[in-house]
């Protein structure tokens, strides 16, 4: 079985057994007709679409109506109201009389939004909130209902507000609402959005990194095989998250790199290069900046494991510019603090940031790496394989 390379399947759902139970338990709350609001957060590539699309199935399986809009996209402008439009107007013609008159206002800016943004339209943009709200109750009128707004982080504001307006109702009976957000970034728009609905009762729904055999277990049901002890501890390097697993098991496939062993496991073949992996997976982590991927690079030369201080005497820093910067990895799942020492959560994904450096900016910065840890007093093997890469002018390897 191939892994196609977007979000993982359905089909290969696993070690989310408690996060699908407490959606389970919210969604006949629904059918019973319970208001209820999730909000589903975590990391990119962690998992929060397959529960959403779970949730989808489910609700359809008990007959319940399901409006969603699919994800959001990084890319381009995003017209106001777009989520909510997607997610609750009819693909047909309008067929209340809400709908018949949101319809009419949305189509007034439909060739021009530039014009819904002047001072003379906050009438407009007042009673568009006010009839997006309106629908949403309507469509509960109907029975059961379950709405799915995913990728919070990238909608645009005008659908924010409407939430934060929704907010201030409480949940509505009969409905499900399900939202899905990345940790960070976090803009204000944001952050007001999911206060009022978190004072509101709204259940916070953090979807952790998959146990060690959970994603081992995912890679093996990708590969249609038992994975050898190599690929076992590349998938076990992919911190939990399943779309790195994904990109790992896609990236191996597309490179020939997986045969079979003599005890009829699937292994990593020796010496083959992951065509595109690390390429996949340093975009995978953009979203969190710049600043953030540079530090993040500079950290991946001292190793999986590093002291806050020798990465800020490395990158030329203060201390406390480097937490800064650092909270915000953590809070993106990227780095974790472990006994006194940070440490990448994804192997994986220190790799790729190590391999983005050139050579020039490696190698210098393994020289720099090599008179900080000297002068903090680290082993004398530690400090010489720094300088060994340093004055490597052909490795590539971390």
């Amino acid at each position: 079985m191939r892994a196609e390379d977007g979000a993982v399947d359905d089909s290969v759902l696993v070690g989310r057994s408690v996060e699908v139970e407490v959606l389970e338990t919210r969604l006949a709350a629904a059918v019973a007709g319970v208001g209820t609001v999730v909000l589903i957060e975590g990391e990119a590539g962690i998992g929060k679409s397959a529960l959403v699309r779970e949730v989808a199935a489910s609700a359809g399986r008990r007959g319940v109506h399901v409006f969603a809009a699919g994800t959001a996209t990084d890319r381009g402008p995003v017209q106001p109201f777009a989520l909510l439009v997607r997610t609750l107007l009819s693909l047909g013609p309008p067929a209340t009389a809400v709908e018949r008159e949101l319809a009419g206002l949305i189509g007034k800016y439909r060739e021009d939004w530039a014009r819904w943004s002047s001072p003379d339209q906050t009438l407009d943009r007042t009673q568009i909130e006010e009839l997006l709200a309106e629908l949403l109750h309507e469509r509960a009128a109907n029975g059961p209902s379950v709405v799915l707004l995913e990728d919070l982080h990238l909608v645009d504001d005008a659908s924010l507000r409407v939430l934060e307006r929704l907010a201030a109702g409480g949940a509505i009976p009969s409905t499900m609402l399900v939202a899905t957000t990345r940790t960070v970034p976090r803009r204000p728009e944001l952050v007001t959005a999911v206060a009022a609905w978190t004072r509101a009762g709204a259940a916070p729904l953090e979807v952790p990194a998959l146990t060690p055999p959970a994603a081992v277990e995912l890679g093996e049901r990708l590969l249609g095989s038992r994975a050898g002890p190599v690929l076992r501890a590349r998938l076990s390097a992919a911190g939990g998250n399943p779309q790195f697993i994904v990109d790992l098991v896609t990236a191996a496939q597309e490179s020939d790199a997986v045969v079979a062993d003599a005890d009829g496991a699937v292994e990593l073949a020796g010496g083959v290069v992951l065509r595109d992996l690390n390429q996949r997976l340093s975009a995978r982590v953009a979203y969190v900046g710049h600043e953030a991927l540079a530090l993040l690079s500079i950290a991946a030369v001292l190793g999986s494991s590093f002291m806050d201080a020798d990465l800020a005497a490395v990158a030329e820093m203060p201390e406390d510019e480097i937490w800064r910067v650092l909270r915000h990895c953590s809070a993106a799942g990227l780095v974790q603090a472990r006994g006194g020492r940070l440490t990448f959560r994804h192997d994986l994904v220190r790799d790729a940031l190590y391999a983005g450096l050139t050579p020039a900016v490696r190698r210098d910065l393994h020289r720099r790496a090599s008179r900080v840890l000297f002068e903090a007093g680290a082993p004398a093997a530690v400090v010489q394989e720094h300088l060994a890469r340093a004055d490597d002018l052909h490795g590539e390897t971390c």
